[in-house]
């Protein structure tokens, strides 16, 4: 398979220039200037691989970091109604 890639051409002072596929001029501190592009045709074997069965694998990922984020989230919720629920309350009398 073939397919053009545009490279962003960074460089900072001192240093060599940098091919890089994707304009990181937001960050010159870190890439330096971006001082142009170029188009190149790459070429490679076409990878035998079941997309679907890949997306469904990755979307079952999520759903484990979801469900883990929401067990995180009650619990914290949960502490807190515990926490509120603890507290008692006392007359200014009984401080004295």
């Amino acid at each position: 398979m073939k397919s053009p890639i545009t490279l962003y051409i960074h460089q900072l002072p001192g240093q060599p220039q940098r091919a890089i596929t994707c304009d990181m001029s937001d960050w010159p501190a870190t890439y330096g200037a971006l001082l142009g592009t170029i188009t190149v045709e790459v070429e490679w074997p076409e990878i035998e691989a079941n997309p679907t069965a890949l997306l469904i694998e990755r979307y079952e990922q999520q759903i484990e970091q979801e469900q883990v984020q929401h067990t995180e989230r009650v619990g914290e919720l949960k502490a807190r109604i515990q926490t509120l629920l603890c507290i008692e309350y006392q007359t200014p009398e009984a401080d004295q």
